[in-house]
């Protein structure tokens, strides 16, 4: 457990559970059973956690001494539950209290608890770590499998509607919106759900499905689908489908000169768009000489970091080893 002596954020939310008491009266009781009366932030992750959590088949009581030996046996849990509180307090603008998470945030109490059955789960206590999931999804309206691995630092913003399959991965400072599922295909066994890189944001209503990885730092637009087993690296849109792992064709065309103005394009058959594009990535890049990548028809090439590429030529053999060979094999 944590001393709460040079614990900055636990001391912050007893001021703040301290000041809301005295500004709402009646939730004056509230407060004071379920932060002011404890000693520690897993104390009131246990209690807390456990009162939500209770039912006529356990009650809270069990709970809260099932959840206090797995936070005492894992100080990781502890870690990351105060980097989960940080995460709502810097990236979800209706949140500008650290007690709030704690208090009134379902997503990041579905977090908490997975923690607490992936610990079980570790452990081999399979039924039980699967009771809890159940429990979880009808409390919290999240349905996060016991065995699927979390990072630090996660926000599951109102967490209704998010389904984590069994060999999901989730690295860290990751945000996904309501509505989101990490699921299998449905044809595979075994390893066969995704694994999301550091810092991703996946958007409300999207699905991501299979044993696909998805870059550090993407950003996954409302609503997409995506299935395969590719890696994805930028913004994905509905400007930018992602739904088949069939890489589309591209093209590599010479930028011979540039004018200042215009690039001279040989072999290239590309419209006034890919042009413009040209222009930009050659005064960007201070190159009047190279390749340049676009997308056939048009649409957005989605194994690159970007919608056009300008590479030297010397440079051309490391851009195909970190995201293009395939699409350029087509």
């Amino acid at each position: 457990m944590t001393d709460t002596n040079g614990d900055a954020l636990w001391l912050a939310i007893l001021q703040e559970a301290e000041q809301a008491a005295r500004d709402e009266p009646l939730l004056a009781s509230f407060l004071h059973m379920t932060v002011l009366r404890h000693v520690t932030l897993e104390d009131v992750l246990a209690f807390h956690l456990s009162s939500k959590l209770a039912s006529p088949v356990m009650d809270a009581r069990a709970l809260m001494e099932l959840f206090r030996e797995a936070l005492a046996a894992d100080p990781s849990i502890s870690i990351a539950a105060r980097a989960d509180i940080r995460a709502c307090f810097d990236r979800d603008p209706a949140c500008d209290s650290y007690s709030t998470p704690l208090l009134y945030f379902k997503g990041y109490h579905a977090i908490q608890s997975q923690r607490i059955t992936h610990w079980l789960w570790r452990q081999q206590r399979y039924t039980l770590a699967l009771f809890l999931q159940n429990r979880i999804s009808e409390v919290t309206g999240a349905d996060i499998h016991p065995a699927a691995l979390l990072g630090q630092g996660v926000m599951l913003d109102h967490g209704t509607g998010i389904v984590v399959g069994e060999t999901a991965i989730i690295g860290n400072n990751v945000s996904i919106l309501h509505g989101v599922t990490l699921g299998g295909s449905g044809k595979e066994r075994g390893d066969r759900h995704p694994k999301i890189g550091d810092g991703v944001m996946i958007g409300a209503g999207a699905a991501v499905l299979g044993n696909l990885r998805v870059g550090a730092c993407a950003k996954i637009g409302a609503k997409q689908r995506g299935a395969g087993r590719c890696a994805y690296t930028t913004v994905v849109s509905k400007r930018a489908s992602w739904r088949s792992p069939v890489p589309v064709r591209r093209r590599w065309i010479w930028i011979s000169g540039y004018d200042g103005v215009r690039p001279t394009l040989a072999g290239a058959g590309g419209g006034r768009g890919c042009a413009d594009a040209a222009a930009r990535w050659v005064r960007m890049s201070g190159l009047a000489r190279g390749f340049f990548h676009w997308p056939a028809a048009g649409r957005r090439c989605h194994r690159c970091a970007m919608a056009h590429q300008l590479v030297e030529p010397a440079a051309l053999g490391a851009t195909l080893a970190t995201g293009c060979r395939r699409a350029l094999a087509a």
